[in-house]
């Protein structure tokens, strides 16, 4: 069996969030980053901090903002 390093790993999951259609698992991490990215560099994802489950998805650091982001698919797999 091939060993798969992590650049392989990171095009296999590439290829996941490429497609017209994501599916309910994803979805939700791919919007985050979409946003926090929109958003700019003084805004952090909470999960990126370890805070896997925290009330707020996103914070801005230097006025302490929160964002808890919502999102919803017209089409779902």
């Amino acid at each position: 069996m091939k060993e798969l390093r992590h650049e392989d790993i990171l095009t296999m999951l590439g290829r996941r969030y490429d497609g017209p259609i994501m599916n309910n698992l994803s979805r939700g991490d791919y919007v985050e980053c979409m946003i926090a990215s929109a958003l700019g560099d003084d805004w952090r994802l909470t999960w990126m901090d370890g805070w896997d489950w925290a009330a707020w998805d996103c914070e801005h650091g230097p006025s302490g903002a929160r964002l808890e982001i919502k999102q919803a698919a017209a089409r779902q797999t």
